[in-house]
């Protein structure tokens, strides 16, 4: 959380050196453009451009604070939406946990263990760093089910779990070398084309909706 409200005050003081920039190119065109008139003395229109930079001051004041008025309420509502998301993730996560410790199973197999929140780093011979953070974890004897949840899941998180995920955790977890692995998608919102997706490739599909949970792991496969 603290994360998004630091990028908020960067964007907020981009905005405001954004603001003064502009500010200091005004001033130096008004320059310019009374340098060009200096010569002229007539009282009329050192009157008439009086009022015309004070008029042109109130414009550009007044658009200012509309401008950052409208940027910072955009700013403030996607703050606050990324938060909303956070939270109903969070809740989301808690159910498919609760539904999980109690059936203890998934995919026709039962387990023996659940872990939730589970995170881990490794630095490898050559100073790669890995880390990972793993949402719901169940084991057995020789099975692990691996459960990555999202508040909304898109089309790239088939691949991330498949590619990415599944293959730190073998990295960072290797006394389960040799395990048969069963991996599952939940999310409270499912983009189209996702499901269909983590169906084809063996990906178990748990969705929250409301207070009930609904899973399908009929189609899921085992890999190694």
């Amino acid at each position: 959380m603290k994360s998004y409200e630091e990028e908020f005050k960067k964007i907020w003081a981009v905005l405001d050196r954004l603001v003064e920039e502009r500010e200091q190119e005004k001033k130096q065109k008004e320059l310019e453009t009374e340098a060009k008139h200096k010569s002229k003395d007539d009282k009329k229109y050192k009157k008439r451009r009086t009022k015309e930079v004070e008029n042109d001051e109130k414009r550009r004041a007044s658009q200012e604070r509309m401008d950052k008025y409208a940027w910072k309420t955009l700013l403030e509502t996607q703050l606050c939406l990324k938060k909303y998301g956070m939270l109903e993730g969070k809740i989301c996560q808690t159910r498919f946990y609760s539904s999980l410790l109690y059936s203890m199973s998934f995919g026709g197999i039962s387990f023996d263990e659940i872990i939730e929140s589970d995170h881990k780093s490794i630095t490898l011979p050559d100073d790669t760093l890995i880390e990972d953070e793993f949402d719901i974890i169940m084991t057995n004897k020789d099975t692990v089910m691996l459960l990555e949840i999202k508040y909304k899941a898109e089309k790239d998180d088939v691949n991330t779990l498949l590619y990415k995920k599944f293959e730190h955790f073998k990295i960072l977890y290797p006394e389960y070398k040799g395990f048969n692995f069963m991996l599952a998608l939940g999310a409270l919102y499912f983009e189209p084309d996702v499901e269909p997706q983590a169906i084809k490739k063996g990906i178990g599909i748990l969705r929250c909706d409301g207070g009930d949970i609904f899973i399908e792991d009929g189609h899921v496969i085992i890999y190694k």
